[in-house]
């Protein structure tokens, strides 16, 4: 059943759901549950009788052969070259087929990616096992996942050890090969299922492996090294001194290793810092100590402060880099509805704005004609920059995706061997490895360079055609957002932008799409200017509820759009009933 049949059999059965901007299918499909287990009858059981309802609303059911099953799932993965079963990307041929979705023209180069039968008839069964790992996560069957652990393992390291190194051009194709999804598993088993599990020395053992080669899971280092750390810092046996000099060393090499990105850096360099402060004032107590001095005391504060003595130079050389300026912060009022369901976004009642200059003055009665609604935390803000004469749009990363599809549509789909495989790709197959940058280099440079000098006007004339061009046919590529903002609203937008700011995004986005693709900002907002002759303003503006932090993508993020000129600010909302109560309370 899809939304509109879970909402027809919600009003049909009378049941009451408080709806939000978004409903999904699990939200609502919980939410029916939740209703039939609250009533009460006389006899029966109302889970079986909600059963029995569906069943005949459904009608008769064919279940399809295993066989069947698993015919057309290896043709999926063999002529749609399927990086995971659960995507069925057969879809997009069928709907291509009967018009209703368009994908870019492009050459095809149905080049060989599989060595032999045997190594496709691997990988397939690796997909099927990722699949059924992803299943006993998303049911919280961990145990029944820790069963499969050992020939995982095996596995892997069988193939690290016999496996053939591929041409450093053809890097991506290894997203085709066993140990591309056995490695992706050992990752997940390190990360989401063994310490849960409390499986800590088990998780640090298969990091520790993942680190040993450096040719599958590049991407993925950053990950593994922060991973190690945490564990080691917080859960390794061995005694917290120990602990600490072992992360701050495994700090250190995460540091050195030049395959881990920036976003990592920022989490890793926060636990180095933290943990280097602890071994520095150590140090000084235990040197204190012997000395019959005691505990170090306000004069020994300039002494405690030189921590960064024991971080290794090269490791310091290379964190010079990671400065992170501080993002402005506006915080304004909202009063948060009861209710509130864990994993579900609060929902939250708009107020009049203080009277007061202090951020956290509380105005407890409304202005005359200003009702109070219901909304998320990114409408509330929303709201709060409208009165201060901006328009807005929570698209998060979806406007500059959109800005990276048209600008650099050309480079996206442009010739380069064996990267389109298929006549029903939305980008190639290198876009989130490496390749697509290094084997692009030149082009991408010389076209960041172009928009980069470009009038404002250029640059609204540009996105303006190309959104004109693709919009009309619908075309699905990367990053494209049809259904995100029309185009009158892109035009107002883009008018306000400068064309070196967009182009130090796009720039930034190509070099590494995969660790770039999240973590933008949450709200859009601009200005028209007032004059034909005025420049227009625009301000992006990641919004964050009480509690709620920067995330490392965000922080790298926010830092690098304002180097690029972006006018950006963190928008942090108090909860006036807290405000209430400490009130109340003093």
């Amino acid at each position: 059943m899809g939304i509109m049949e879970l909402k027809e059999f919600m009003r049909d059965s009378l049941m009451v759901f408080k709806t939000t901007s978004i409903v999904t299918k699990s939200a609502l499909i919980e939410a029916i549950i939740a209703n039939v287990k609250s009533q009460r009858l006389i006899t029966g059981d109302p889970i079986a009788r909600l059963r029995k309802r569906v069943v005949q609303l459904l009608g008769p059911i064919i279940k399809i052969k295993e066989t069947i099953v698993d015919l057309f799932e290896r043709v999926m993965v063999i002529y749609f070259r399927s990086l995971d079963i659960l995507e069925r990307p057969m879809t997009a041929g069928i709907l291509s087929e009967v018009e209703r979705w368009s994908f870019p023209e492009y050459e095809v180069d149905r080049s060989r990616i599989f060595e032999s039968r045997e190594i496709c008839i691997q990988y397939f069964d690796a997909l099927k096992l990722h699949a059924k790992i992803e299943r006993f996560i998303e049911k919280r069957l961990l145990s029944d996942a820790l069963t499969h652990l050992p020939e995982i393992q095996s596995a892997w390291e069988s193939c690290v050890k016999h496996g053939r190194l591929a041409e450093p051009s053809q890097y991506f194709l290894l997203q085709f090969t066993p140990p591309r999804v056995y490695t992706l598993l050992l990752t997940t088993f390190a990360i989401h299922i063994l310490p849960p599990l409390h499986q800590y020395d088990l998780a640090i053992s298969l990091l520790h492996n993942l680190l040993s080669q450096q040719f599958y899971g590049r991407g993925s280092r950053g990950k593994w090294w922060d991973q190690l750390s945490h564990l080691m810092l917080n859960h390794a046996d061995m005694s917290p001194s120990d602990r600490e000099e072992t992360c701050l060393e495994l700090c250190a090499e995460a540091v050195r290793d030049p395959l881990v990105r920036a976003g990592r850096l920022v989490s890793i360099r926060k636990r180095m810092e933290r943990v280097a402060k602890k071994i520095w004032e150590r140090i000084h107590l235990i040197a204190r100590t012997n000395t019959g001095k005691g505990k170090p005391g306000k004069k020994d504060k300039v002494m405690l402060s030189g921590w960064e003595q024991i971080i290794p130079s090269d490791v310091k050389k290379r964190l010079v880099d990671l400065t992170i300026r501080d993002t402005p912060e506006v915080i304004f009022e909202g009063e948060k509805l009861p209710d509130g369901v864990t994993g579900h976004k609060s929902q939250w009642s708009t107020l009049p704005e203080p009277s007061s200059t202090s951020p956290l003055q509380v105005e407890t009665e409304p202005r005359i004609g200003e009702i109070a609604t219901a909304s998320s935390v990114e409408e509330l803000a929303l709201q709060h920059y409208a009165r201060r004469g901006y328009h807005g749009l929570h698209v998060e990363n979806a406007l500059f995706h959109h800005l990276f599809g048209l600008l650099l549509y050309p480079i996206l789909f442009s010739p380069v061997p064996a990267v389109f495989q298929t006549r029903f790709q939305t980008y190639p197959l290198d876009l989130f490895t490496d390749d697509f940058y290094l084997g692009r280099e030149l082009v991408i440079r010389s076209r960041c360079e172009e928009i980069s000098g470009w009038s404002r006007e250029e640059l609204l004339a540009e996105i303006v055609d190309a959104d004109a061009r693709l919009r009309q046919k619908k075309i699905r590529a990367a990053g494209l957002a049809w259904s995100s903002f029309d185009d009158v609203v892109l035009r107002h937008i883009v008018s306000c932008m400068d064309p070196k700011a967009v182009a130090a995004v796009v720039k930034c986005m190509a070099e590494g799409y995969r660790e770039h693709c999240g973590g933008l900002p949450d709200l859009v907002l601009w200005q028209l200017p007032s004059t034909d002759a005025g420049i227009g303003k625009v301000k992006l503006a990641e919004v964050k509820g009480p509690g709620d932090r920067l995330s490392e993508k965000q922080i790298m993020w926010m830092d690098a759009l304002a180097a690029a000129g972006w006018e950006v600010e963190i928008c942090k909302i108090v909860d006036t009933n807290k405000i209430r109560r400490k009130k109340l309370i003093r």
